[in-house]
């Protein structure tokens, strides 16, 4: 997060010193997001949610920690305009663990943060505005795995679904200034997405991982669900996918003729995430046979999938590829049925974390960003 602003003339001068590759490939260099040493203290600060929007208008939020402790305890965030990418400005930078930040943005273009602070008080913010309390858990002990998700639809309205310790989720609907509840969704679970494409289309629909344990995996995340909005309440939740592995990390994506793509990780027992699974529903009732989007290969681990819809309609994914050399941000697209061979979102493209999320305008650019080797955040947009 060293980097310069990445204006314009910056632009147009990396591009005319990019590599043939590059320029086959379709796409620009990745942008170095602007920060300094004093802005994230922790090299395992990384991003959370990146929200995309006309004009190439992009917002960040990143997560970072202060001290030597195992917690993320700041809120940060960041964003670029017509004039280039902004410095990254603390939002918190209080004590206590922050966990799940994600950010949306309404009908009138402002920007809202969300975010769990030490596991009991959900956290709302309106860039350039005051932080207010959103919900503030009443069990003392507070929300065991604090998990949200958040999209806005083609109203402007914005949808959050968040967990709660007497089990299931809480739904609210932010409309015109005001926060109101609706029904709630009953059945428990971890990793909450949204749909953000199904959202701007006026659905709202919910993947989510349930866990169904046993004795001998007391702990276990199985099954992969996903919920759609009616207009009585919360359907019966439909089952995804379920296995012995672990499921992890799914995303939730409709593409240009309305089909449902989930897509999500699995972990064997020894630890690795060495599979990126993807599955399809016509009409959301039943899904497809769950297939590899890339073959598995020995040594190769899998990470941070995320979906979004290109210029076409059709589903691009990005994910990471970690062997022992390096961690590799990819890219692949659905065409035919097929995910094409994936290859890297950048020419000699590295990770240093874990971590990568995707930005979908709505109007088929989609932005990816990641942290690099060298401890800058990038962006890059993929190619149409």
């Amino acid at each position: 997060m060293r980097g310069r602003p990445c204006g314009p003339a910056l632009v147009l001068a990396l591009l005319a010193a990019a590599p043939a590759a590059a320029q086959q490939a379709g796409s620009a260099p990745p942008e170095v997001i602007p920060g300094g040493a004093g802005l994230f203290l922790s090299p395992r600060a990384r991003v959370e949610d990146v929200a995309a929007g006309p004009g190439g208008r992009l917002e960040v939020v990143f997560a970072d920690a202060r001290g030597t402790g195992s917690s993320f305890n700041r809120v940060l965030y960041a964003r670029r305009g017509p004039g280039g990418w902004s410095a990254p400005v603390p939002v918190d930078d209080t004590p206590g663990e922050v966990r799940a930040p994600r950010l949306v943005v309404d009908a009138a273009g402002r920007t809202h943060l969300f975010w769990w602070k030490s596991r009991a008080v959900l956290l709302h913010r309106v860039v350039s505005a005051a932080t207010d309390t959103l919900y503030r858990e009443p069990d003392p002990r507070g929300v065991s795995d604090p998990q949200l998700a958040a999209a806005t639809d083609g109203a402007g309205r914005i949808h959050l679904v968040h967990a709660r310790a007497e089990g299931g989720h809480a739904y609210r609907v932010y409309d015109r200034g005001r926060w109101g509840a609706g029904p709630a969704p009953a059945a428990p679970g971890g990793y909450l997405r949204l749909d953000r494409a199904a959202a701007r289309e006026g659905r709202v629909e919910l993947v989510y991982v349930a866990a169904r344990a046993s004795a001998l995996e007391p702990r276990a995340n199985n099954d992969l669900w996903v919920r759609s909005l009616a207009a009585d309440g919360w359907a019966a939740p439909m089952r995804v996918f379920a296995a012995s592995s672990r499921t992890h990390d799914p995303v939730l994506l409709t593409d240009g003729r309305g089909v449902r793509h989930a897509a999500w990780t699995e972990r064997s027992g020894r630890g690795r995430s060495e599979r990126i699974l993807h599955a399809a529903s016509a009409g959301g009732a039943r899904w497809s046979s769950p297939g590899d989007v890339v073959p598995m290969s020995a040594d190769v681990d899998y990470y941070a999938p995320r979906l979004g819809r290109d210029a076409r309609g059709r589903p691009r994914i990005v994910f990471l590829r970690s062997d022992r050399q390096a961690v590799t941000p990819q890219t692949a697209v659905l065409r035919d049925g097929r995910w094409t061979a994936p290859r890297p979102l950048a020419p000699g493209a590295a990770a240093s974390t874990l971590d990568l999320e995707l930005a979908d305008d709505g109007h088929g650019a989609l932005y990816a960003v990641w942290r690099g080797m060298d401890g800058r955040f990038r962006c890059a947009r993929l190619p149409r």
